[in-house]
Order: C-alpha cells, then structure tokens, then sequence
C-alpha cells in the first residue's frame, strides 16, 4: 500500500480553508442581516441618508461567494482547486494500491463521479464569475447575477463532497468548522452609522 501523495493533503487543506472561509463569510453577513433587523430605527435614519447602504455587504458577500465557488471548481490545470485535486486523484494510476485516512480506498468511477458533481454545482455561478467578477468581459451588464439561493445552493451542494474528501486526504478532524473568530461583531455594540 501507498500513501498519499502529500501535494493532494496540502491542496486539500487550501481548498478546505477557502471553504471554511466562505462559511465564515456566510454566517458574518446572517448575523449582520439579524442586527440590521434588530435595530430598525438606526437602519431607517441610515436608508434615509443612503438607501443603498445594506446593498454594500450583500452585493460584498456575493461576489466573494462566487468567486471562492468558482476557485474550487476551476478546471484550469494551473490553479490549485478542488476540481483538479480530483482530476490528478483520478489519473493516478496507483490509486488502488492506495489507502486513505480511516483506512478507506476510492475508485477512479467514484473520484469522477465526484468531479462531475463539483462541475455541475458550480455551474450556475461560473458564467457570473469568469465574465462579469474575473474578467469583467465587455457586455457584462447584461448578464443575470446568481440569486443568493442558487449561491446557497452552490454552497450546500459542494459540502459533502468537500468534506468527503478532507476527510480523505485530511483525516476526520479536518472538517471541524469554529466558524467565524469570537468577537468579530463587537463593532455593532458602538454607533456608528
């Protein structure tokens, strides 16, 4: 039996950062949207003077979704995402002399069945994103941004499979989230909108 080769764990662990990093900013903009509800006369004075200030984090959030969703599903062969992690898995052609954290082993039917899945999730933002947010192609006005449910989606639906395959590669603990640093929304205790 083999190990694994160590340059799938460190890619793995750099996909599972930017994950984790994304639920981050997921569970950052909830709690965001909670206080913006609870506090509906400051957010009134605010909409007066601005009435587009919520649409910053928002419009924030989403283009940072869909291109951290696009990084992990690119199938650029010089990028480092989950989709080619999957692809050098599947070309490995000692992947059945393998063994895998827990003992586990993998065939390359279900490696690309995998990758298959990861392409068709990120489907829908991936026009968004290489035309409008990475290339900002000419005509881009045109094109219809994702819907935050279809971000959402997109989120839900790599999960399992992300988290299959840290545990894989990572070993169980690797999927552990914290989620975002203790703390992080003491600046919404001060006025200063």
């Amino acid at each position: 039996m083999m190990p694994v080769p160590n340059s799938w764990r460190l890619d793995m662990h750099e996909v599972g950062q930017l994950y984790f990093q994304l639920l981050d900013q997921k569970n950052m903009l909830n709690r965001y949207m909670e206080i913006v509800n609870n506090n509906p006369t400051l957010m009134q004075e605010r909409r007066q003077r601005n009435p587009w200030f919520e649409l910053g984090p928002l419009t924030w959030y989403a283009y940072y979704s869909c291109l951290v969703l696009r990084n992990i599903g690119d199938d650029d062969d010089r990028t480092v995402s989950f989709y080619n992690i999957l692809t050098k898995m599947g070309h490995a052609r000692y992947l059945r002399h393998m063994v895998f954290a827990g003992g586990s082993t993998l065939t390359q039917k279900a490696i690309f069945t995998d990758r298959k899945t990861v392409k068709d999730t990120i489907k829908p933002i991936k026009t968004f994103a290489d035309r409008v947010i990475a290339h900002k192609e000419r005509g881009w006005l045109t094109i219809t941004p994702p819907t935050f449910n279809e971000v959402e989606t997109c989120m839900n639906g790599l999960q399992p499979v992300v988290f299959k395959y840290m545990n894989l590669l990572l070993g169980a603990s690797s999927t552990a989230y914290g989620g975002p640093k203790a703390g992080w929304d003491s600046i919404f205790a001060y006025k200063w909108v």
